[in-house]
């Protein structure tokens, strides 16, 4: 009787074992999907105000913990209240020159609609991928007319398109947009 009690108690603490197993499973992937879950395309300062005539300065960013091949954004902002006024690269930023989508250049596959849509795109193909956090560049814009502009982001519908990893997989980014109050 002895031994059977204690056989009972073997298998139900080898069953325990297996759910306490399966559970730590399920915890680590669910941990890795929310990590995964990081990849995000931003522009900052979140909300700016100025006056009318002033420059306005906003930062394109991206904080990906996929392992980014390339990708673009088209923005889209209030013509009546802003107007572009030019786009700095981040000179520390690894990508490859040649796969920029340049957000005053019109080509036949970037920039088919010029302001109040602005394509700016990045890649890499021979560097390492892209990941983490970085700055992309700066916009800059000159305020013009009272009002609020709301800077919306959305992937880009020509080149370079949508967000793909290293391996060719799809990312769905999250967009963080901006707002610009120009005040008299």
């Amino acid at each position: 009787m002895a031994v059977r009690s204690h056989n009972s108690l073997l298998t139900k603490s080898s069953a325990f074992s297996k759910i306490l197993a399966s559970l730590g499973f399920l915890l680590a992937f669910l941990v890795a999907s929310s990590a995964s879950a990081l990849n995000i395309v931003s522009l900052s300062p979140s909300t700016s105000v100025t006056e009318v005539g002033n420059l306005v300065s906003v930062d394109l960013n991206m904080d990906f913990d996929a392992l980014l091949q390339g990708g673009g954004v088209a923005i889209t902002f209030d013509s009546s209240v802003l107007s572009y006024d030019s786009f700095t690269w981040n000179p520390m930023l690894a990508d490859e020159a040649v796969f920029r989508c340049w957000p005053t250049t019109a080509t036949a596959s970037c920039n088919e609609n010029l302001p109040p849509s602005l394509e700016i795109g990045w890649g890499v193909l021979f560097s390492a991928a892209l990941t983490g956090p970085h700055t992309i560049g700066t916009i800059v814009f000159e305020a013009i007319g009272i009002g609020e502009s709301a800077l919306s982001m959305a992937e880009s519908s020509g080149f370079p398109g949508e967000f793909y990893d290293t391996n060719g997989n799809l990312i769905a980014p999250q967009f963080q947009s901006a707002s610009v109050s120009v005040g008299a």
